[in-house]
């Protein structure tokens, strides 16, 4: 059975933005991508020339957040947030110590990105 391209390029970005998020740029690894997205290193160079490229792709993406929830503990923490954020733009979650933001901010790591 042949996986869908657009699933795959889509698997590929989604895996870069997490390793470039956790690790910057310059610590970042195809072999990491890899790993991450479940897609051999040779297959991501048929999607993406070098990292160079894939930081370039991530970086002009939207993200779209759809009705994310957390539990922490059984219990709901963050339920029903959505929300766009066009590629470029500078975001910053604000609120109190313990309210959500950085759980937030790493459920951005695993969203869709169009």
């Amino acid at each position: 059975m042949q996986i869908n391209k657009e699933h795959i390029k889509s698997a590929i970005l989604n895996a870069a933005r997490i390793e470039f998020f956790k690790k910057g740029f310059k610590r970042a690894s195809m072999r990491n991508i890899s790993s991450i997205s479940s897609i051999s290193t040779s297959n991501i160079y048929n999607y993406y020339k070098n990292k160079d490229e894939l930081l370039e792709k991530v970086s002009n993406t939207n993200i779209e957040l759809k009705n994310i929830e957390f539990s922490y503990h059984n219990t709901k923490v963050i339920y029903g947030i959505s929300l766009s954020i066009p590629s470029q733009s500078l975001v910053a979650f604000v609120g109190a110590s313990g309210s959500g933001k950085t759980t937030l901010t790493y459920s951005n790591c695993t969203a869709t990105i169009s």
